[in-house]
């Protein structure tokens, strides 16, 4: 199975970034426009766009009816990549057959 790629169309989701962070409003998107959208934050915008998203979706427009998975889109690549991190930094060696 291979990972979702990008939309295609990349101006008018950087667009509708943009607009958001300057209104701090989700804007009114139908359900493929905003399908294209999470993915687009998902997969293939920086972090500091994405902090930047989920801190307007979450402080000012958390009502709105898509809020939580723009939210999640931009937070779980954030998690996926500490969770990575975590886990190699935790990581030990086991002593079983060492001790002797």
């Amino acid at each position: 199975m291979t990972p979702p790629q990008p939309p295609t169309v990349v101006t008018p989701l950087i667009d509708t970034v943009s607009d958001l962070l300057a209104h701090n409003r989700i804007p009114t998107l139908d359900a493929g426009q905003m399908s294209d959208f999470s993915r687009y934050l998902f997969t293939a915008s920086n972090k500091t766009e994405r902090i930047q998203v989920a801190e307007a979706v979450y402080r000012h427009d958390h009502d709105h009816p898509s809020a939580l998975d723009v939210f999640l889109a931009c937070t779980l690549p954030w998690l996926k990549s500490l969770r990575a991190v975590e886990r190699t930094r935790f990581s030990f060696t086991p002593l079983i057959g060492k001790l002797n």
